[in-house]
């Protein structure tokens, strides 16, 4: 009967160590799930906090392509519109050339040939007289 006594109370108090490092078991396990919750919450709140900043940056990006592709659209608007210009400029240019150089063929001409033939006309004179004082 002590025997079984003993046995009891020795099983009781192992039992009661059991019971003990059990309770300690699952507090620990408790505040590590807290803590991996927590861990967890914040991952989330940060991978948010990540997409949001990403979708901004998505939209900021887009923006700007948008603004640069408006940007070169009047560029290329501008620079057709320059190349109308200076086609029509050179147009003009070349017109206004061709009518001076006729005006003055017309014009011009016969008197700078008249010139050019009393000149040379000139220097022949002046040329026989010399060679007649030598």
């Amino acid at each position: 009967h002590d025997v079984a006594e003993a046995v009891a109370a020795e099983a009781a108090a192992r039992c009661a160590a059991l019971s003990e490092w059990v309770a300690t078991e699952q507090g620990e396990a408790t505040v590590a799930t807290e803590r991996a919750s927590q861990i967890l919450a914040t991952l989330e709140e940060s991978q948010q906090d990540l997409q949001f900043q990403s979708e901004r940056q998505q939209a900021e990006l887009e923006n700007l392509l948008y603004e640069q592709e408006m940007a070169l659209a009047g560029c290329v608007e501008e620079v057709a519109e320059l190349q109308g210009l200076c086609s029509t400029a050179l147009a003009h240019s070349e017109a206004s050339a061709r009518r001076s150089a006729e005006s003055w063929e017309e014009a011009e001409g016969p008197l700078m040939l008249a010139r050019l033939q009393s000149s040379l006309q000139n220097f022949e004179q002046q040329e026989a007289e010399r060679a007649e004082s030598q």
